[in-house]
């Protein structure tokens, strides 16, 4: 309530002491709320008489418009007040939760095929997040998603929120990702972050990370940093992506190499 009354679709405005006498009487739904009760709570430790409370209550009865057939406030004499219509508790609708739409662009990377499959286990792992507010495209949509022009496509054609872009860099024994997180609306270049990923580390961590970066840039995501989870697939991808460094390190020179040790 903001002191005002909503009458024929007309504001009418509520001085402050007719106000907070209303709000009590309305509260209290059809009891009887003494007079004692309504000085205290409205005038405090001021000096008031009965005088000041009667003379609000007429100044209200002339705000509700009250007449003979339609009374609003009674009066008990020798008890006090109440309010003798149903009183219904009306809350201002509940907002609506925001959703932020990605598109996660296939991550560049020496082998497609491992570009593929990283693409399809990080857009399935982030997507666990739509009861956050987190809608993330589908591999379908994003898989072929490759070149400047392809972007910008498909940006004016979905106009997802924010993109994900990133490529894969071998670092020794371990790989390096960059990462761009970009807002669609004037291209702007929210966050940028290298990630390295650990030789027999989790590769779980990277889409934990991720999510991380995703909720420090978009503002209204909902889940707590406690509610990120380690994804089995991106683990299952990243091993295999292993894998298959360590098969491509058996060429036929190691191969020599360890016969003649």
């Amino acid at each position: 309530m903001d002191g005002s009354l909503l009458r024929a679709e007309k504001k009418v405005n509520i001085p402050p002491k007719e106000y907070a006498v209303l709000v009590i009487l309305l509260e209290a739904a059809g009891e009887i709320v003494s007079k004692n009760t309504l000085l205290d709570q409205v005038w405090g430790d001021a000096e008031v008489n009965e005088e000041s409370l009667t003379r609000c209550i007429y100044a209200l009865r002339r705000i509700l418009s009250e007449d003979k057939e339609h009374r609003y406030i009674e009066t008990l004499y020798g008890q006090g007040y109440r309010f003798n219509r149903p009183v219904v508790v009306v809350s201002p609708p509940a907002p609506q939760p925001t959703t932020h739409t990605l598109a996660i662009l296939p991550f560049q990377m020496q082998d497609q095929i491992q570009s593929e499959s990283l693409h399809y286990s990080i857009v399935k792992g982030l997507s666990q997040y739509a009861p956050f507010g987190l809608s993330v495209l589908p591999v379908t949509i994003t898989k072929n998603c490759r070149s400047v022009k392809d972007i910008l496509e498909l940006m004016d054609q979905l106009r997802p929120d924010y993109y994900i872009s990133g490529q894969m860099i071998p670092d020794g024994n371990d790989n390096v990702v960059q990462i761009e997180i970009v807002r669609v609306k004037g291209y702007n270049l929210l966050h940028q972050e290298s990630i390295k990923l650990v030789e027999n580390q989790p590769a779980s961590l990277l889409q934990n990370k991720i999510a991380n970066l995703l909720l420090r840039c978009i503002p209204g995501l909902r889940w707590d940093t406690k509610q990120v989870s380690e994804l089995n697939s991106i683990d299952s991808t990243m091993v295999y992506l292993r894998g298959k460094h360590e098969l491509n390190q058996y060429t036929p020179i190691a191969y020599s190499k360890r016969l003649s040790c």
